[in-house]
């Protein structure tokens, strides 16, 4: 009897054990869904009690959905908005993603994803960024509206006519597309330019930008005239209608010797119980892309992809390493992506992203 005692606690002891390896990570999500325009923002919290579904939508208030229950073969089931009305029941089909769909007044599919839109880079400049940057400065005209104590939340900024740089942006967007458009070059293009106009990164760009203490109206218009300059310098150089516009990075530092300063953000690849990142780095647009010298000195092999088709003269270099891991520096129109001392498996995942956003004519790494 004993002996069956102690068999039926193991085995209970591993499948609990099962169930906690199954359930998603804690952090930001994406929920995609077939014909909606923009992802929708979640985040799964910890709690004592289990996991949470949160909305966490760009510019608004989070709302809690709810529980999430975790099954035994991983999949998960939650509520939309809170609303036992509206169940969503998901099965994982890899690490990181999930698919579904959701019950309401019309079923519809619904991918849950922890990696979402890989930074809007998918997205080429153009006349929409310089509309919606040239409506965030009619909106945010002078020092009389500017809201120096941004906290994300446009709902106040829209009821008190009192717009912070994010809020402006945010507003235009939904002016002019009647959506929030936060995975435009604009917003990216902005970021950057507020990291150049401060001469120091931040943890959140536009926010803590627009709260610094030393930062006057003054710092905000010419975060305006720099991102402007950005936008119109990447398009022409997708476009291909000027073959010596480059504005590649990282480089060597400008001619001024002043510090060059970037804005990145990283996409992660859970390969193995390790993850591995790819970097969006965007920095001055005077700055020509280089591959660090230490990537190559510690390589067993280098390729160099030849382009001479392309009139925007991209780079693009891929390595590999002793360990047999591998890195990629692709740069091209004001940004570079790359990524370093990543697994096979992390870095064909990593391929994919940076070949349908830089070269979609081209299937492979030559």
């Amino acid at each position: 009897m004993n002996q069956l005692v102690h068999f039926s606690i193991v085995a209970i002891c591993l499948a609990v054990a099962d169930v906690q390896a199954q359930r998603p990570e804690p952090g930001i999500w994406w929920g995609i869904s077939p014909g909606v325009s923009v992802d929708e923002r979640l985040q799964i919290d910890a709690r004592a009690d289990g996991l949470v579904m949160i909305s966490v939508p760009l510019a608004k208030a989070p709302a809690v959905w709810g529980p999430i229950a975790v099954a035994a073969d991983g999949t998960i089931e939650f509520h939309r908005a809170a609303d036992p009305l509206q169940p969503c029941v998901l099965k994982r089909t890899e690490y990181d993603t999930y698919q579904g769909s959701c019950r309401g007044s019309v079923t519809r599919p619904l991918t849950l994803a922890k990696r979402g839109n890989p930074g809007g880079l998918d997205v080429a400049a153009g006349d929409r960024d310089l509309e919606i940057l040239a409506k965030a400065r009619q909106i945010l005209s002078g020092p009389s509206v500017w809201n120096r104590h941004d906290d994300r939340n446009c709902d106040d900024s829209r009821a008190k006519r009192s717009w912070s740089l994010y809020c402006a942006l945010d507003q235009a967007s939904l002016d002019l597309a009647g959506v929030d458009l936060h995975v435009r070059p604009v917003m990216q293009e902005t970021r950057a330019a507020a990291v150049e106009v401060a001469g120091h990164s931040f943890q959140r760009s536009l926010m803590d930008f627009n709260n610094g203490a030393s930062t006057e109206y003054t710092d905000i218009v010419k975060v305006f005239d720099l991102t402007e300059r950005r936008l119109r310098t990447m398009a022409a150089c997708i476009q291909g209608a000027d073959p010596n516009v480059f504005a590649g990075s990282p480089g060597a530092g400008r001619a001024d010797a002043r510090p060059v300063r970037y804005w990145v953000e990283s996409i992660g690849r859970t390969v193995n119980a390790q993850t591995f990142e790819l970097a969006n780095v965007l920095g001055p647009m005077d700055q020509r892309g280089q591959v660090p010298d230490d990537w190559v000195a510690a390589s067993t092999a280098v390729k160099r992809r030849n382009l001479p088709d392309d009139a925007r003269h991209p780079i693009d270099v891929t390595g590999t390493l002793a360990n047999g891991h591998h890195w990629r520096y692709a740069s091209l129109c004001g940004e570079s992506l790359q990524y370093h001392d990543a697994s096979a498996e992390a870095a064909g995942y990593f391929d994919r992203l940076i070949d349908g956003v830089y070269f979609p004519r081209f299937k492979t790494v030559q």
